[in-house]
């Protein structure tokens, strides 16, 4: 499976593209989401993993644009940037443009692999 993670915060999104890499899955990692256009519209990508708060564009906008082009593709949203209610809203909203799943960060390995066994059967 081809996943492509658009994050950025590089530690993290280095971190997450390594663990996995280690479970047997191919991935891309840009920070931003205009790359992350990009990748999507070069090569086969299986399943979106998004923050939510990045500085070009947000995750919003970015589901949004993906799913007008991409309907069937999978998308996992998540954030660690904002607090309680606020962070409730974000996922609700990225939900109803059409992600599969959502993860306030930190998580750990087995939320993550949990959430991606999750949109890949929703998508199936």
């Amino acid at each position: 499976m081809n996943i492509l993670i658009i994050d950025d915060d590089t530690k993290f999104l280095e971190m997450l593209a390594w663990m996995l890499g280690t479970e047997g899955f191919k991935v891309t990692a840009v920070s931003n989401g205009d790359q992350g256009i990009k990748i999507i519209n070069q090569q086969a990508v299986d399943l979106l993993i998004t923050d939510m708060l990045m500085p070009d564009k947000e995750g919003v906008e970015l589901i949004q644009e993906i799913r007008g082009g991409f309907p069937d593709l999978p998308i996992i949203a998540m954030s660690g940037g904002v607090s309680g209610s606020s962070t409730d809203t974000m996922f609700m909203m990225a939900k109803r443009l059409g992600a599969q799943e959502v993860l306030a960060k930190p998580f750990s390995k087995d939320e993550v692999l949990m959430a991606i066994r999750k949109s890949v059967a929703n998508e199936q």
